[in-house]
């Protein structure tokens, strides 16, 4: 069975000389029943910025991947929407 969930991914950066490039991302917030979940490089598309919204899925392994972005309120993401 697959869950879905709607995240918001923080993208985590190296700050080392080699031009800061993303190590992972991690979702916003956590606590003690629903720690933060970490999701690799290649399991989130690209997007501008340090921040989005994502539909997330976990499949039987244990491991998240994004699937669509979405604004806030989990509608789907418009590039013109972006600025609004």
């Amino acid at each position: 069975m697959i869950t879905r969930r709607r995240f918001e991914l923080i993208r985590q950066r190296s700050s080392r000389v080699d031009g800061h490039r993303t190590l992972f991302f991690n979702t916003a917030g956590g606590s003690r029943k629903r720690p933060s979940k970490f999701l690799r490089v290649e399991d989130v598309p690209e997007f501008e910025g340090e921040r989005a919204w994502f539909i997330c899925e976990r499949a039987p392994g244990g491991r998240w991947r994004a699937v669509q972005r979405v604004d806030r309120f989990g509608r789907a993401w418009e590039e013109e929407a972006e600025g609004a």
